[in-house]
């Protein structure tokens, strides 16, 4: 057995140095617990955050998709819901905001894969290259890193095949920023171009340089005709072009076998959505593409 000697003397410097040292492991637990325990709170505070901004971004998602299925869908034109300005929208403590528009309204550059469009896609490109001021050699190099066929003089670094985002095109060595982004009001190319579409061109929806790059014979008056037109009273039919003086020509163009006319619409099938969330200084931007026919089907959305 141990015998406690209660007159024994302690080592007081020995006690004395425990004790502090034990004082230093709690005291350092102590400020270890509170800093994770804040790091732990930051965490979940930014979790919701994010959570919310998350949510509210497909709240945005699901506002679209019901604004295309309630559009009326036999014509589109820029008179209808989704091709109005919306202003921003706050839920939860969340602004959020989106712009909607349709594929067919751009040229769809990945059509220069398929053997139909490709001569159809080329004239057509370098004329809006020509319209927005850009050197002709843009458009060819565009024409040669989607095309499959290999012989073009700007094939080196070439996708030869579909694109799947449309900033692939930045790889072009001489497609410089202010051609692709614009400057000041001009717009670039990257506002004209899109990867889908059904191919034809809503003549209630295209731009103004869209509109003069599909034939020579719409000039930059013939193209504010057909606006003014469709503002008074939108296309319901592709052959109500020829109620504006001179273009019932297009319907003497062709494109191989294929008469102009043929490669025109006045309905949409694919829309695009950016939909941007803020919430306390965080923001978070995507891009959802539907594709529409007899439902609304979501393609695909990704963070911008």
């Amino acid at each position: 057995m141990f015998a406690f000697n209660r007159f024994a003397k302690p080592k007081s410097g020995a006690v004395l140095l425990l004790t502090f040292l034990i004082l230093v492991v709690l005291l350092t637990l102590t400020v270890q617990f509170q800093y994770f325990s804040e790091v732990e709170y930051r965490i979940q505070k930014l979790r919701e955050g994010q959570g919310k901004l998350y949510y509210t971004l497909r709240s945005g998602l699901a506002a679209v998709k019901e604004i295309l299925r309630q559009d009326e869908p036999k014509v589109d034109h820029q008179k209808e819901l989704w091709a109005s300005s919306f202003s921003p929208l706050s839920l939860n403590g969340v602004t959020f905001s989106f712009q909607i528009w349709d594929g067919e309204s751009r040229l769809n550059v990945n059509l220069l894969t398929e053997k139909k469009w490709k001569p159809i896609l080329e004239k057509r490109l370098l004329r809006l290259c020509k319209i927005l001021k850009i050197p002709e050699k843009v458009g060819k190099a565009i024409v040669d890193f989607v095309d499959t066929d290999k012989k073009g003089d700007y094939e080196q670094g070439a996708k030869n095949g579909k694109l799947e985002i449309l900033e692939e095109l930045r790889k072009i060595p001489f497609l410089k920023r202010e051609h692709w982004e614009g400057e000041k009001e001009k717009k670039g190319l990257k506002d004209f171009l899109t990867l889908y579409s059904r191919g034809e061109i809503n003549i209630n929806t295209a731009s103004a340089q869209i509109l003069q790059s599909l034939s020579e014979t719409i000039t930059k008056e013939k193209a504010e005709a057909i606006i003014n037109r469709r503002k008074e009273r939108p296309f319901e039919k592709v052959e109500e072009l020829k109620e504006i003086a001179g273009l019932e020509k297009l319907w003497a163009e062709k494109e191989g076998k294929i008469s102009l006319p043929e490669t025109l619409s006045v309905k949409s099938f694919y829309f695009f959505a950016r939909i941007e969330g803020e919430n306390k200084g965080r923001r978070k931007k995507r891009l959802a593409v539907f594709y529409r026919a007899k439902e609304v089907q979501l393609l695909f959305w990704r963070e911008e």
